[in-house]
Parts: C-alpha cells; structure tokens; sequence
C-alpha cells in the first residue's frame, strides 16, 4: 500500500454516529447492516442533499477509549 500525508484547511463533517464494539468480527456485520438501514430510512439522500456537488460520501471510524464515554 502507498500513502502520503497531507495538510488540509480544518473542514465539517456533517453524518450520523454508530457506538461500536472492539470486537472487529462483530463490526463487520454490524456496519454494513447500519448504512443499510440509512438508506432505507433517507438518512443518506438526506446528507447527500447537503453536499457541494462533486463531494463524496464517506464512513469515518475513530478509537475513542470507552473511559471516555
């Protein structure tokens, strides 16, 4: 895999959170099963509506240790 860092303006992210387990297994079914019930209930026609035309939409997954809950 090749990669580089990158600097960026401070940027919004605007979407929809999900707690997960840190069990990884469980996780992979958890959320493909979660995007889909965003679709279907317009959760992602709705933040889709809110992009700058030619964005993208994307997940984004953080470590947050549970102490911190």
């Amino acid at each position: 895999m090749e990669y580089r860092i990158e600097r960026k303006d401070a940027f919004r992210v605007t979407g929809v959170s999900l707690k997960l387990v840190k069990d990884m297994e469980e996780n992979m079914k958890t959320i493909p099963q979660f995007w889909g019930e965003k679709t279907m209930d317009g959760t992602i026609p709705k933040l889709c509506s809110l992009m700058k035309p030619g964005h993208g939409l994307f997940g984004l997954c953080t470590n947050t240790d549970e102490k911190d809950y």
